[in-house]
């Protein structure tokens, strides 16, 4: 234990860090040109979120480059508050890691989305991103029981998804857990080899899980090939619908 602390430390040590970029990390500042400016700087290599509550709001932060972005676990706290865009926190580029982070979005609107995938191009290819170890929270408060109103990631159209991987996160309090859109793509793109294992689903309140198959634009099937999911949790359910798990 002693030498995996130490070796996380060496590799906080090495990589970019938001504070060096202004970042506050009180909860009330708005951290969001800060951590844009500082995912900007690690491109290519690793940005570090020590523990704190990091407010981004009414913006999109984007992660264009590959990246690791990592944090102290649920202590490094991304918080939005978004009313002017439809997306937290945008993924464009292959080879892009979220590890040991806590995402809230609790005060995003009805159908936004935590975390969008989407390529920029019109058949782009995402490769290889990961999620470990992270905890979306969303719902409208702390408290409430009614209806989550904002989701937890999405894959978006235009997008070819491979080598996809969720390990040991968690999904809080959302309107849909994860779900693909219906068209990867203009010519019926696929997403493939993608896993989700030992991933909890918690008070979700449509679904939890959708892996969309309509036909794209061009009238191709989409599909999804080689894609598991193992050791999930599903449990309890949000608000007064009472609609499928997955």
């Amino acid at each position: 234990m002693a030498l995996t602390k130490a070796h996380n430390r060496m590799i906080a040590d090495a990589a970019v860090n938001v504070k060096d970029f202004g970042a506050v990390g009180n909860g009330t500042t708005n951290d969001t040109t800060a951590i844009q400016a500082a995912i900007n700087a690690a491109a290519n290599g690793s940005l570090y979120i020590p523990s704190g509550n990091y407010l981004i709001d009414d913006t999109q932060v984007r992660v264009d480059s590959p990246c690791r972005i990592f944090g102290d676990g649920p202590t490094s706290i991304l918080r939005f508050d978004i009313n002017t865009v439809t997306q937290g926190l945008r993924v464009t580029s292959s080879s892009v890691t979220l590890e040991s982070l806590y995402i809230d979005s609790r005060n995003t609107s009805t159908g936004d989305v935590t975390i969008l995938v989407q390529h920029d191009n019109s058949l782009g290819y995402i490769n290889d991103f990961v999620m470990k170890n992270v905890h979306i929270f969303g719902g409208n408060s702390l408290d409430t029981n009614s209806l989550p109103e904002n989701h937890g990631i999405k894959f978006g159209d235009n997008t070819n998804v491979r080598r996809w991987r969720m390990e040991g996160c968690t999904f809080e309090k959302l309107r849909i857990g994860m779900f693909t859109s219906n068209a990867f793509g203009t010519n019926g793109n696929t997403a493939e080899d993608c896993t989700i294992s030992n991933c909890s689903f918690l008070n979700i309140g449509l679904r939890a899980l959708i892996f969309n198959t309509d036909f794209a634009t061009s009238g191709v099937k989409v599909a999804w090939d080689n894609v598991r999911v193992s050791n999930c949790l599903f449990e309890g359910h949000q608000g007064t619908d009472s609609e499928d798990r997955c």
